[in-house]
């Protein structure tokens, strides 16, 4: 038996490929999917496993925050910015806290609620559920400087010349200012 070589052996089967092309595949069987069919599949099911894994990726907190910085949300829709700053407790929820404070404090400043009553209400309402931040324990730091921060820009003259609110006043002295602030709050006319 004599050797043939390998390039010989190369060139007579592509040979019988060019010859009969079809005949190199194997045809599906009646009923079953062609190698076509299941390199669609395939590529079908990563491009929805790939989709997955990015919706899995998404920061909904964060977007929801840049939603209505932008203004890209209705004005109204401060809730849950507001749940956010008053939660000093929820390890998760922390690095989300100067995020919604500045979006609050953004979209007020672009709001023009200087001259618009309806914005003013708003804002208001948003003063109304965080002011018992004022109280907060000192171990809230970030929850105070963030009371000091909304309501010192909001109502500057209030907060800083009226009432006098530092975030290093003992808790009783507070406690007093932030029961002078929601009077206020309550009082204020748009």
């Amino acid at each position: 038996m004599s050797r043939v070589p390998h390039a010989v052996v190369a060139a007579l089967m592509l040979a019988g490929v060019a010859a009969a092309p079809g005949a190199a595949l194997a045809k599906a069987p009646a009923g079953g999917k062609s190698a076509e069919d299941l390199i669609v599949l395939a590529r079908k099911a990563a491009a929805e496993k790939a989709l997955a894994e990015q919706e899995k990726k998404r920061d909904r907190t964060k977007e929801m925050i840049d939603a209505y910085r932008d203004g890209k949300s209705a004005l109204g829709e401060w809730q849950p910015l507001a749940d956010i700053v008053n939660n000093g407790a929820e390890a998760p929820v922390q690095p989300y806290r100067p995020m919604a404070a500045e979006a609050l404090l953004k979209r007020f400043e672009s709001a023009n609620a200087d001259s618009d009553p309806a914005v003013r209400a708003v804002r208001r309402e948003v003063a109304m559920a965080i002011v018992d931040l004022m109280k907060a324990s000192a171990k809230d730091e970030l929850g105070l400087r963030i009371v000091d921060q909304l309501l010192g820009t909001w109502y500057r003259q209030k907060m800083v010349q009226e009432i006098r609110f530092k975030t290093t006043d003992k808790q009783k002295e507070r406690e007093s200012d932030c029961k002078k602030m929601k009077d206020f709050l309550k009082k204020e006319k748009d």
